[in-house]
């Protein structure tokens, strides 16, 4: 059961009591790393020189910071950042092997070293996935985004001209669909709430094959045809990609909330 426990709280439950510093907390707690900067917290009450453990706070904290700055904006100058703070931890715990004797102790950094390491590989692999998440979204799914919404313009526009009604109307219920699918798609992408990622799946591929059929029905201008040709093709690429889109999303909240 410990072992399924967060990393950050498998360190702090190996520290014992925690001292609980409400407002250093609610500035730090994202990520799970607010246990880990109490259990150094502890740690440093364990006689630890005090400018040695301040160094590892400083850098705890400045490692949650860049963390956080680069979830929210992917720059990769918040990465470089984060490595830059934890050699510096690293650099530490290592001054800290050699230094401390006492067997309790020396333990204690062992298992702050081990567990460090794992935070180090988790968030490496959500880095990964932040990455591939925006190569998706940006080369692959707006592409197929935007020629499908030329195609649909394209014929709506043609049908009426030509006062096609029930093409015009078949046409204009899957372009409604289609934005309501890219609109929950998006929300889904900022919320994680899985009520959005439902909706979109609803609507860009339920909702918008059944419309097709009708479309396929009503469509009999070559021209037309060409053009829903062009439209059904970008459909289901695009819904291939929004469901590769929604698998690497869910990995990476999934790291984010069980390890880190």
């Amino acid at each position: 059961m410990f072992k399924n426990l967060k990393i950050g709280t498998q360190i702090a439950l190996g520290f014992g009591s925690v001292i609980v510093l409400f407002t250093v907390v609610s500035a730090i707690a994202f990520l799970g790393l607010n246990n880990t900067y109490q259990g150094f917290v502890d740690y440093r009450g364990l006689a630890l020189d005090n400018h040695f453990s301040s160094q590892i706070e400083a850098n705890l904290l400045s490692i949650q910071l860049n963390a956080k700055e680069f979830l929210v904006s992917s720059k990769d100058q918040d990465v470089q950042e984060y490595k830059r703070h934890l050699e510096q931890i690293h650099g530490f715990l290592e001054q800290a092997k050699r230094l401390v004797q006492q067997p309790e102790r020396a333990a204690l950094v062992q298992k702050v070293d081990q567990e460090m390491a794992r935070y180090q590989t988790a968030f490496t692999e959500v880095v990964q996935l932040v990455h591939r998440r925006q190569q998706i979204l940006s080369g692959q799914l707006e592409p197929n985004g935007l020629a499908m919404r030329k195609a649909i313009t394209e014929i709506i526009q043609s049908a009426y001209a030509d006062q096609d009604l029930e093409a015009t109307y078949y046409t204009s219920r899957a372009q409604e669909q289609l934005l309501l699918g890219r609109l929950y798609v998006l929300k889904y992408l900022n919320s994680h709430h899985h009520e959005d990622l439902d909706r979109a799946l609803l609507e860009m591929e339920a909702n918008v094959n059944k419309t097709k059929q009708e479309m396929d029905a009503a469509l009999q201008n070559p021209q037309r045809r060409a053009l829903f040709a062009q439209f059904d093709q970008a459909h289901t690429t695009y819904v291939a990609i929004m469901k590769d889109l929604f698998q690497v999303t869910e990995q990476c909240n999934s790291l984010i909330e069980n390890v880190l």
